[in-house]
């Protein structure tokens, strides 16, 4: 199996979710979901968006993927992004992660927000 469909596979496990739920979360078919923890299918090319919103939603700073660091298998296969948030500065309160996830293949996108507590 390869790193990537390892880390996804754990990663779901650790959020207690089931294949169906976090396939529904991700915005995939179940069976879309198997395949590529299963490694037979490879994840699509994909680019990241991630800002912090006030949690009136105004847009405090942007840090798109190229910002991040590709994390790699031992034979080179890209399985995701890396993206620091620097939340130095920031006041204490409430906040929203607002992701978007772009399929370069097939120019589909995905958004999730998630809200986020700075102490």
């Amino acid at each position: 199996m390869v790193r990537y469909a390892e880390e996804l596979r754990r990663g779901r496990e650790r959020a207690g979710l089931t294949q169906e739920r976090a396939a529904k979360r991700l915005g995939l078919s179940q069976g879309y979901l198997s395949l590529l923890e299963n490694g037979k299918r490879a994840a699509q090319p994909v680019d990241f968006n991630v800002d912090l919103r006030s949690d009136a939603g105004r847009v405090l700073s942007s840090y798109p993927a190229k910002n991040g660091s590709k994390e790699s298998n031992a034979s080179g296969t890209t399985y995701g992004f890396v993206t620091p948030i620097n939340l130095e500065g920031v006041n204490p309160g409430a906040y929203v992660l607002h992701v978007e996830a772009r399929n370069t293949a097939t120019k589909s996108t995905v958004t999730r927000d998630i809200p986020i507590r700075v102490r």
